[in-house]
């Protein structure tokens, strides 16, 4: 859909016909506003947050990319449990110098679409900020992996992946101290890596 899209990085033209049916990002979007706002609210509140957050450039490309799924119902679960890490999001992808044309923005992108997907654990989702948070209190120098995908994914249940959660400080820390490295995900799942 980013057929819209123009070099240098400095525009994206919203208002370009798309080659395929001769309607611009905006038309597009306009026709499917009405529905989505019966049948997917949360798709637009998220739209909404992005737009807040974010600079033009990737407010206009994540509206280009989100004419592929405003009116999937579907997604809309998804758009809700990750709306509340829009900022997080955007300050971990968008910030710093110049990595290419349109590189933030699709790192931006992708970072969305890792989380808002079907195939996951929506209440895995959820929890993304929460593990972020713990990972945050973990001292620098405390060596751990985190593999989000796997996380996102596991059927592990969601109150115990919580808890975990809830130790994960106190527990990379008994790792640095018997010079091992903390395979967070394994760890929060399932809760058997102990030292």
């Amino acid at each position: 859909m980013l057929t819209h899209l123009n070099s240098p990085v400095a525009n994206i033209d919203m208002n370009a016909a798309h080659p395929q049916n001769g309607k611009s990002a905006i038309q597009m979007l306009l026709e499917a506003i009405p529905k989505a706002a019966k049948e997917n609210p949360q798709t637009l509140d998220f739209a909404q947050e992005v737009i807040n957050t974010t600079d033009s450039v990737t407010s206009k490309y994540f509206l280009c990319e989100l004419l592929s799924v405003i009116n999937k119902p579907e997604y809309g679960k998804y758009f809700e449990a990750v709306k509340p890490m829009i900022k997080d999001m955007a300050e971990q992808t968008l910030n710093g110098g110049y990595l290419g044309a349109y590189k933030k923005q699709q790192d931006f992108m992708t970072f969305i679409k890792l989380l808002v997907n079907p195939e996951n654990n929506v209440e895995k989702v959820k929890l993304v900020q929460k593990l972020n948070n713990a990972l945050n209190e973990i001292p620098s120098g405390i060596e751990h992996s985190v593999y989000l995908d796997t996380f996102i994914k596991s059927n592990a249940p969601v109150q115990r992946v919580s808890e975990n959660i809830d130790t994960l400080k106190s527990v990379a820390q008994m790792y640095a101290q018997n010079g091992k490295q903390l395979d967070v995900v394994e760890f929060v799942n399932n809760n058997v890596n102990l030292v």
